[in-house]
């Protein structure tokens, strides 16, 4: 069996690798802090200084109800507020508007005391969420998911891939990019009724979209594909090449474990060159180790470019993750800074801290509001006629 076949095989049979009980029924909390704020360009925020967001959740997965509590702290006031789920429905209690009215008084929210306790609106595509979280639970990967990376694994040569006792490796070079992304595209122009399908499934993965005829779409990719073939706008190798003018991969490295406990490791790093105006370097790297009920995963980005006007800007993004004895417990911390070298003054100096747990929680009965008349209002047709006008 070669290399490509046997990832493709690990697709086919993509778990998550958890116990499934913490997407069953689970209780967490989760706090988050800016524990920096400074520069030009955060004068007008500095009440964001120091501010914390807390938040304490319920999820049962097989009931289809949630439960969301949240307190903001921000120049020494604190505000709290509740967001429910139940089946399509998602409830929002009073004391949120009151929230975004006091932080954000530029809001036109008209008169809050006028309105009922709760405010609710229902959503058909909440029934694939559900479904979703079925899968997680029974630790499959969405079917939709897995369709689209077996048509892309198909697509790339063998030559970049290479197989060994821990697991197979996938890992690309700028010439092997190219090579890549040319070979997916050929792909999907001779099987593009294979690849308006997959996308159509992506679009409708958690459930049917009233603004989405799923034929319609499918067909409108089809003719898209033939359209660009016939008069000559599909990309051709030499127009692919010319990314290279602007982004080179320095790296592009994955290996997918085949042991349940081998390592999966992903790095790539990019390099933008002077043509795309914002010379630099992104890089993102990840590792997790363990097996089912023991798992580590550290993951960390980082960016350093420099604008048009020379300014220098960069960030980080450092996140660990681990689960065991059916918890899982993370840690973040991000930070961005951008600097004028002219001058040697900071534009913004900004860190964000935050930590996260779940516990599974075979016992758990979430107690949702008792929604009538008197304390609640539906807002759907507000929330349809919103998005309607959105559209327009």
């Amino acid at each position: 069996m070669s290399a490509k076949q046997l990832l493709i095989n690990q697709i086919n049979n993509m778990n998550f690798g958890v116990d499934q009980e913490i997407y069953n029924k689970s209780t967490g909390n989760a706090h988050y802090e800016i524990s920096k704020l400074a520069g030009d360009l955060t004068q007008e925020y500095n009440l964001l200084q120091g501010a914390t967001l807390d938040l304490s959740n319920q999820m049962s997965t097989p009931d289809k109800t949630g439960a969301l509590d949240l307190t903001v702290n921000v120049g020494g006031q604190s505000y709290n507020g509740q967001v429910c789920l139940s089946g399509d429905k998602v409830i929002i209690n009073k004391a949120i508007l009151e929230m975004i009215a006091e932080l954000f008084p530029q809001t036109q929210m008209g008169d809050i005391a006028q309105y009922p306790d709760y405010l609710y609106f229902s959503r058909e595509e909440m029934s694939g969420v559900w479904e979703s979280m079925l899968q997680y639970r029974d630790n499959q990967a969405p079917q939709e998911l897995k369709d689209l990376l077996v048509f892309l694994v198909e697509a790339i040569p063998d030559q970049y891939f290479t197989a060994s006792l821990s697991g197979v490796t996938f890992k690309l070079d700028q010439a092997g990019l190219e090579d890549v992304i040319y070979n997916v595209l050929l792909k999907v122009r001779d099987e593009k009724e294979r690849f308006a399908g997959i996308i159509v499934g992506m679009s409708t993965m958690y459930g049917p979209n009233p603004d989405l005829d799923p034929e319609t779409m499918r067909e409108d990719i089809i003719a898209g594909i033939d359209k660009a073939v016939a008069d000559g706008s599909f990309p051709t190798k030499e127009q692919i090449h010319l990314m290279s003018q602007f982004v080179q991969v320095q790296d592009f490295y994955y290996q997918a474990s085949l042991p349940p406990s081998a390592a999966k490791e992903f790095k790539l790093t990019l390099k933008l060159s002077e043509t795309s105006g914002l010379p630099g370097e992104i890089t993102i790297t990840s590792k997790t180790t363990g097996s089912k009920n023991n798992i580590n995963t550290n993951a960390n980005a980082s960016l350093d470019i420099k604008t048009i006007d020379g300014n220098n800007i960069s960030g980080t993004l450092n996140q660990t993750y681990m689960y065991q004895a059916k918890r899982a417990d993370s840690q973040m911390v991000m930070s961005a800074k951008a600097s004028n070298p002219s001058t040697g003054g900071t534009l913004l100096d900004f860190e964000l801290k935050g930590d996260s747990s779940q516990q599974a929680d075979s016992g758990l009965k979430i107690a949702l509001p008792e929604l009538n008349e008197e304390n609640s209002m539906d807002i759907t047709s507000l929330i349809e006629q919103g998005t309607d006008e959105d559209r327009l």
